[in-house]
């Protein structure tokens, strides 16, 4: 892998997101956190008053669950929303696209080596009416629905990894 520098002059082509898609993400990003420690908070002190400060064991140990389960919706909600507000940056080397920490525990690097591609396939994506996804088809025979585009980016996208990194591209 190559240096930052040196990597802006190999870039062959950056897919930028939607407006929309980056104000959401930024939107939650900050505001779950928020909202689910309101929640927490607010079961609390319902439990306190439903039960007149004598909260029972079983209501501690719900609330308990609670937490670790805001957190992983978070992490979830974020591995889900993340790639949506980043751009597809086509390189000579493969496809770099943005990774959570969920995601590459699940197999998902930012950075998928031409080598590990099978065929890359245009796909419309049943979200806001609006755009298509890219669902890369890996060797492993995992695959990787990474963003939703308009088609014109995307007709882009795929001449340029079609004729660049030689890869199969279906749906174009």
């Amino acid at each position: 892998m190559v240096g930052g520098g040196a990597r802006k002059r190999d870039l062959l082509v950056e897919i930028r997101p939607d407006g929309m898609d980056v104000k959401i993400h930024k939107i939650m990003k900050l505001a779950y956190p928020f909202a689910s420690s309101i929640a927490i908070c607010a079961t609390a002190f319902v439990f306190y008053q439903i039960y007149d400060g004598q909260v029972p064991l079983e209501m501690l140990f719900l609330l308990a669950l609670l937490v670790p389960m805001a957190i992983f919706a978070y992490i979830f909600s974020m591995a889900i929303s993340t790639p949506f507000a980043y751009p597809i940056m086509v390189f000579p080397e493969g496809i770099e696209f943005r990774s959570t920490w969920l995601g590459a525990k699940m197999g998902l690097p930012g950075l998928i080596p031409k080598d590990e591609i099978d065929r890359i396939e245009l796909v419309a994506h049943e979200g806001r009416g609006k755009g298509k996804a890219v669902a890369i088809f890996l060797k492993n025979k995992k695959v990787q629905v990474v963003h939703r585009r308009n088609e014109e980016d995307l007709v882009k996208l795929a001449r340029t990894l079609e004729s660049s990194l030689g890869l199969k591209v279906v749906g174009l």
